[in-house]
């Protein structure tokens, strides 16, 4: 499949689309570009607020100008099951490596590619975001999602989510946040507009630049809310259990989460759930109880 899009606002396999499930639909070797201002940008559909299901996406999106963009859907409701592999770029208001802006859950997704916005910032905490799973959460969860991924942002970047309202619950970050100047970037997310809730979750990668140790700001967070949250960031380590408040880097923690052999390993008093054990024990992490 390839789409040069000079002309319509909704792009994809499917443009836009209000019929119903998407489900099990698979992609492979797209190329999609697409150079209309605004345009909602998908690998499967462009702008849909019905649910994808079990989808897979191989693609390289360029975009200019876009509005939202998302390497299996620009802006949709419900995803579940869904992964994307190859590259997602360009100047957007919204990047993600799942989708681009979403109001609704998202579980259980993967993300293997390259998320990169290259909008410019003017200081907007609303513009510009690049996210590993979605570029703009709205009020809704993100729930048993991976980014392996590189993460590129000129303003809001985060291995999960580059902005929102932010609940999100045992989910992994394993790559690389390249951010430029003074970016709003975090290891889990960029810039949050309130926290319900940042749980389970854990990072590890590098950044070119010193970011947030769990999400670079918040307007709005209860200090229980980040809780059971590891993050490595080169060799800076940090663990949250809870009574984590602050959004900027935190000192140096080397003790508080022993390391084997250097593996990646997280342990937070048995509230991890199967989903990420399994996952990690299947990479080869040691699992520390």
């Amino acid at each position: 499949m390839n789409i040069n899009n000079t002309q319509y606002t909704c792009v994809g396999l499917f443009g836009c689309y209000s019929s119903g499930l998407i489900k099990n639909v698979h992609i492979k070797d797209a190329v999609i570009i697409s150079s209309v201002e605004n345009a909602s940008v998908g690998g499967i559909v462009g702008s849909s607020m019905n649910k994808l299901e079990n989808c897979t996406v191989e693609a390289i999106i360029q975009v200019s100008n876009a509005g939202n963009v998302g390497g299996v859907v620009g802006s949709s409701g419900a995803i579940n099951n869904c992964i994307f592999y190859g590259s997602v770029s360009g100047s957007a208001s919204n990047i993600g490596g799942i989708v681009g802006q979403s109001g609704s859950n998202i579980e259980n997704c993967i993300n293997h590619g390259l998320v990169e916005n290259t909008r410019a910032s003017n200081n907007s905490l609303t513009s510009g975001a690049a996210g590993g799973i979605a570029g703009w959460q709205m009020a809704a969860r993100i729930k048993n999602c991976i980014s392996y991924g590189t993460i590129k942002s000129t303003n809001l970047a985060g291995a999960i989510a580059g902005f929102g309202n932010l609940d999100i619950e045992n989910c992994i970050g394993l790559g690389m946040i390249y951010a430029s100047n003074a970016t709003i970037c975090g290891s889990i997310a960029g810039y949050a507009m309130c926290i319900t809730a940042i749980v389970n979750c854990s990072f590890k990668g590098s950044s070119n630049l010193a970011i947030g140790t769990f999400v670079a700001d918040a307007t709005t967070v209860a200090k229980t809310a980040i809780s059971g949250c590891y993050s490595q960031i080169g060799s800076r380590k940090a663990y949250s259990n809870g009574d984590f408040s602050g959004f900027t880097v935190v000192p140096n923690m080397n003790n508080d989460l022993p390391m084997q052999n250097e593996l990646f390993a997280i342990a937070i008093g048995g509230q991890t759930s199967d989903y990420v054990i399994d996952h990690l024990k299947s990479k080869g992490f040691s699992l520390i109880a």
